[in-house]
Order: structure tokens, then sequence, then C-alpha cells
């Protein structure tokens, strides 16, 4: 519990943690040819959760070093009591393809806004396979590696017959929401996701 005589040492933690937010706060990690990951805030301090977690005792210690507060972090993590951890949050903007959105958005836990191609009218951006992140020779064991660039090639035709019927319907003054149907799942989206920290500890764990 935060006291007269804590309060100082309180404000002073959290004051560290903003620093070392405000640091980041922009980093960018691009993945593949077009998708990104961008950190655009952060709520919550190590303090913070300390503070959460003494809650559960009523516990009034006049001392909250930064040692202590680094035991601790570092006791509830190692013993699963993560629930504290949920004072917290990140937000990030993130750009992936919709098959790659669908599944992720299954984090149902997350708070997110998508771009909205009612509203808005698409690039055409798609991803495509390259040799960094073609997969299929390991999905079927019965997969002919011989055939792998054809099969690259039709993905890139469907892709850009896909997006041209997409464009040739915006030109004709159909509206977005209706012209969107056309785009393919491998389309890009970009939206702003906000997960609070314990939440987004379990699922990056799960992959």
């Amino acid at each position: 519990m935060i006291t007269k005589d804590t309060s100082g040492e309180y404000i002073n933690e959290v004051k560290k943690s903003y620093e070392r937010i405000s640091e980041l706060l922009g980093s960018k990690i691009d993945v593949g040819k077009a998708g990104y990951v961008k950190l655009i805030n952060a709520y919550g301090s190590d303090a913070l959760i300390v503070e959460s977690a003494r809650q559960s005792y009523k516990m009034e210690d006049a001392e909250l070093t930064e040692a202590k507060i680094d035991n601790m972090i570092l006791s509830m993590t190692r013993n699963g009591h993560t629930s504290p951890f949920e004072q917290c949050s990140i937000t990030f903007k993130i750009k992936m393809p919709i098959f790659v959105h669908r599944q992720f958005s299954r984090n149902r836990t997350a708070r997110l806004n998508e771009a909205s191609m009612r509203y808005t009218k698409s690039n055409g951006e798609c991803w495509e396979p390259d040799d960094h992140t073609w997969e299929m020779r390991i999905l079927s064991k019965d997969f002919d590696e011989s055939k792998e660039d054809s099969i690259i090639n039709e993905m890139e035709k469907s892709n850009k017959a896909s997006v041209e019927v997409y464009n040739n319907l915006i030109n004709e003054k159909v509206v977005p929401e209706l012209a969107r149907i056309t785009l393919p799942l491998s389309s890009y989206t970009e939206f702003v996701w906000n997960m609070d920290l314990n939440n987004l500890r379990k699922m990056l764990r799960r992959f």
C-alpha cells in the first residue's frame, strides 16, 4: 500500500520506468517485405505491478527499493503469480497480411482498431512468398519441390488479377465497401493493438 512515507520512492520508481519506456516509443521492427510492428504507447511500471501485488496482503512497507521491486517481479514470474502484470498494457501499430491477422486476432484479450477498407482504398499490397518465407516443402512430405517456382508464380498472378479487378471497380466508382470483396486474403492490413502485459506474455509464449 502506498503511504505518505513510501509515496516518494514509488513515484521515483515510476519515473524510472517511464524513462525506459520513452526511449523505446516509436521503435519499429520490419517484418518481411512490407509488414512491421511499431511500439506506440505503454502504460504502467514495475513499481505499479509490485504495488498491485502487495495489495493482496495489505502490505505497508516503508522500503520500496529498485532491488526489492526487481526481486518481487522475478519471484512473481517464476511462481506464476502474474495477475498484477495486468495493471500494465502495451500498444503497437502492426501491419500484416489479412490471413495472418485472422489467426492473430484469435487472442481475444486484446483491444484493436483496424484500418477499414469500407472507407479507405487499398493500395494493392499483397504478401507473396520468397526464398525466406516459402515453407510449403515442409507442410507436405509429398510436395514436389520442382514445382515451387511455378506455384509461386501462380500465387503472384492470382494476387495481381484480384488487385486489378479491385482497381477497375474503384475506377468505375464502385464504393470501396463493395469493391474490397475482390481482394485476396494476402492483402496487407494495418491496426492498432493493445494488450495487458500478462496476456501479452501468455500469447508470446505460444509462438
